[in-house]
């Protein structure tokens, strides 16, 4: 039998690589806002360790870290896979 996933939209960030950006993933991660997406860092850290619900799991640059329920790590080859970007328009009357 074959499957097919469920459409669930989900709230992601992608690592840039810098340590503020990883300052503010690991805020998000302990209950902060979620930080925005920024261009890949000059000077990157390559990777950092990030603990989910007591488990350090590796961040490298380029990855996401996603929040579906949980929070997870995802390289990009599976995010850029399974997720595509929701883009908002307004619509008239809406706000």
């Amino acid at each position: 039998m074959k499957y097919k996933n469920k459409p669930v939209i989900i709230e992601a960030v992608q690592f840039n690589g810098s340590t503020s950006h990883k300052s503010e993933i690991i805020k998000w991660v302990n209950g902060g806002s979620v930080p925005e997406n920024r261009e890949l860092a000059k000077k990157n850290l390559i990777k950092f360790d990030l603990y989910i619900d007591s488990e350090m799991q590796a961040v490298y640059a380029t990855d996401y870290v996603v929040f579906d329920g949980e929070f997870k790590v995802v390289p990009r080859s599976i995010f850029e896979k399974a997720y595509q970007p929701i883009i908002s328009k307004l619509i008239k009357g809406e706000q």
